[in-house]
């Protein structure tokens, strides 16, 4: 989808210390839990917080967080980008999305972030991991079919073994992609 028409619906702003306490609830909500394996899981409030916040201040920053909202502000969730590699540039982006807002804008605040960091922050490529039981924002069938790499049992998470669906997308063919 062309920049113009993500931006009639969505915003993509750099997280301020501000949306701290909104991303800390959503890290507690349990279809969140059930899909990740990251501090949330073993962390409480005020840890989180001042993760945040050494996130926030950390130079050169390892990991970026957004915050997905709409035209008029509402905030609908956050996205982030980490392991990021400033030689090529590169990293793995991740999304999170308040349950409301889990259908059809988790797909916007992607191609959106994407638009960002390849259009801005010049990244040559994004990688993107799910977790093949995680079916908030697509279907197995859509993530089997993108999937560059299947990683069988990656992460013991809620109690199960997971398989993770792994992707990239270069700055090439996100061009080619925006261009329709």
């Amino acid at each position: 989808m062309r920049k113009e028409t993500l931006n009639r619906f969505i915003r993509i702003r750099h997280f301020q210390e501000s949306d701290i306490p909104l991303r800390v609830e959503l890290m507690n909500d349990d279809r969140y839990m059930a899909n990740v394996r990251d501090t949330a899981l073993s962390t409480g409030a005020n840890e989180l917080e001042r993760w945040h916040l050494d996130v926030l201040n950390e130079h050169p920053r390892s990991t970026m967080l957004f915050t997905a909202t709409t035209n008029k502000g509402q905030v609908l969730g956050f996205t982030w980008v980490y392991d990021i590699d400033w030689t090529g540039p590169s990293g793995q982006l991740s999304i999170a999305m308040f349950p409301r807002y889990r259908t059809g804008w988790g797909s916007l605040a992607i191609q959106a972030t994407s638009a960002l960091l390849f259009d801005e922050f010049g990244f040559q490529r994004i990688t993107t991991q799910i977790f093949t039981h995680n079916t908030m924002m697509h279907s197995d069938e859509w993530t089997s079919e993108r999937t560059d790499l299947l990683l069988p049992y990656f992460a013991f998470v809620s109690g199960r073994f997971c398989h993770s669906r792994i992707w990239t997308q270069s700055q090439e063919e996100y061009r080619l992609f925006s261009d329709t």
